[in-house]
């Protein structure tokens, strides 16, 4: 079994968390628990569902995967 860290979805995707985790980091404190949370958890999905779809080696989900981050990354920019 190849380990997650390996499949490109997973790396495009923790990449965008830790993206998303620094630029939350700089908003203001009151949206700690508001919109920051509500985005670090759907930033954090991606990478956690990819895990879980290889464990269980599910190709499939991680193939729905890739087509997801294709076109979230065509959609979605942090700059």
């Amino acid at each position: 079994m190849v380990p997650y860290e390996r499949f490109e979805a997973w790396k495009v995707a923790h990449q965008l968390a830790l993206d998303v985790y620094k630029v939350t980091d700089t908003w203001p404190t009151n949206e700690r628990y508001g919109l920051t949370a509500q985005i670090r958890r759907a930033a954090i999905s991606a990478p956690t569902n990819i895990a879980g779809a290889q464990r269980n080696e599910d190709h499939e989900s991680l193939d729905d995967i890739w087509t997801y981050l294709s076109a979230l990354s065509q959609r979605f920019r942090i700059y």
